[in-house]
């Protein structure tokens, strides 16, 4: 049996950088706006996401992802 989870990609404006700290307050705002059960256990902080040519966000792409730098990913307990 296989379980999912919430996984966030957020692309961060110039302004903020990539920390826990960041990421524990993105799921504390999901969590009091949406849902315990919306709350995200995977913020991946990248520079971009996939589109496509009219800007859709190209969601297969990004449940492939290898390659990704470990040091912007955050595990929330």
């Amino acid at each position: 049996m296989t379980t999912e989870h919430v996984k966030s990609f957020v692309v961060l404006k110039k302004d903020f950088t990539a920390s826990r700290k960041l990421a524990e307050e993105i799921a504390a705002h999901v969590r009091a706006q949406l849902s315990p059960l919306a709350t995200p256990r995977e913020i991946e902080f990248c520079a971009d996401l996939p589109k496509t040519r009219s800007g859709k966000i190209q969601r297969h792409l990004l449940r492939r992802r290898e390659n990704f730098d470990k040091e912007e990913v955050f595990i929330i307990e």
